[in-house]
């Protein structure tokens, strides 16, 4: 937890171009023996991520990404909103394919990610307590049990390969079940409420297989009609999230950083420096324009303890004015 400064950061590594689930999990579980359930924000970057937004004490709040870092370092950052402490229990990084959940613009938010079918209620917190791919799921993605109304399920404890030609890699327990409806000509419908109003565009991704061993027919004629229902095995959505704003002049950053570990302050210097301006570090000075990245234009070093000389790495900051 985080009890000083209103925001607190990860600083982690990336491998440039390469998609990444990233996936933030938040366990309250009365850890602080308060019993008084927190709300925060969470930024990746100095873009706004997502609100945290603890409601049950035993019960898992997890926020998840899929995003390609512009940059080889990057910010997961807690920020203090004023209505309670900010916590933060894992953060996990998966690598995906690139040729997965592609979009034309954007990183993507989970909404829901189903496994249509199941019967059986699985353990929220598994991969928590256990620390293994999920279900099998070579992503370490997290499946919620879901079933349709008016549905029955189908099932089979064969293995379902649908990883051999498919980029997705569903799990095959996952994809061994499915919903189908009860009557046979009735369609398979799925009514999701959004519970973020302000995002407009969604991605929905759907897995389909074959559970059922069907007799094939090949008539030498057209057919007006399939004789079967709609199956639907796995179901993923996703919101777009516009995280490309950029941050602070590298050049400074790298500047700034490096008075920072010389000198040992101990400010609440934390994530971007000039960005978001709310939160910027205490002592500096930016300008911001439409179309560049902010550059640090003063500096105040003045109540550190400081001594000795000016170390030449200063002169790194190239539009400081006022030291």
């Amino acid at each position: 937890s985080f009890p000083q400064g209103i925001r607190n950061c990860y600083n982690i590594s990336f491998t440039q171009g390469t998609k990444y689930l990233i996936r933030g999990t938040f366990f309250y579980g009365n850890y602080d023996g308060q019993s008084k359930l927190p709300q925060f924000d969470i930024h990746l970057g100095v873009n706004m991520w997502d609100t945290v937004n603890i409601t049950n004490v035993t019960i898992p709040v997890i926020k998840e990404l899929i995003h390609v870092p512009s940059q080889t370092n990057l910010q997961v950052c807690l920020v203090n909103t004023g209505l309670g402490m900010p916590f933060i229990s894992a953060i996990e990084l998966r690598p995906l394919s690139n040729k997965t959940y592609v979009t034309n613009f954007g990183s993507l938010a989970l909404s829901a990610r189903l496994d249509v079918g199941l019967q059986n209620i699985i353990q929220f917190n598994h991969h928590l307590t256990h620390g293994w791919p999920f279900n099998g799921d070579v992503y370490d993605r997290v499946w919620t049990p879901f079933n349709y109304n008016s549905s029955t399920t189908l099932s089979t404890s064969l293995l379902i390969d649908s990883q051999s030609n498919n980029y997705y890699q569903p799990p095959s327990i996952v994809m061994s079940t499915a919903s189908t409806p009860i009557n046979v000509s009735a369609p398979l419908e799925l009514n999701w409420n959004s519970q973020n109003a302000t995002s407009s565009q969604y991605y929905v991704y759907m897995h389909f297989a074959e559970v059922v061993n069907l007799k094939l027919i090949s008539p030498d004629h057209s057919t007006l009609h399939s004789t079967l229902p709609p199956i639907l095995n796995a179901l993923e959505i996703y919101s777009i999230r516009d995280l490309s704003k950029p941050g602070t002049n590298q050049q400074d950053v790298d500047a700034i950083t490096k008075i920072k570990l010389a000198y040992g302050i101990q400010r609440n210097w934390e994530g971007d420096p000039c960005l978001p301006q709310a939160y910027s570090w205490a002592g500096l000075n930016c300008s911001y324009e439409s179309i560049n990245p902010p550059r640090i234009t003063s500096l105040d070093m003045s109540n550190n303890n400081l001594t000795g000389s000016v170390p030449d790495f200063l002169s790194q900051l190239q539009n400081l004015r006022v030291l």
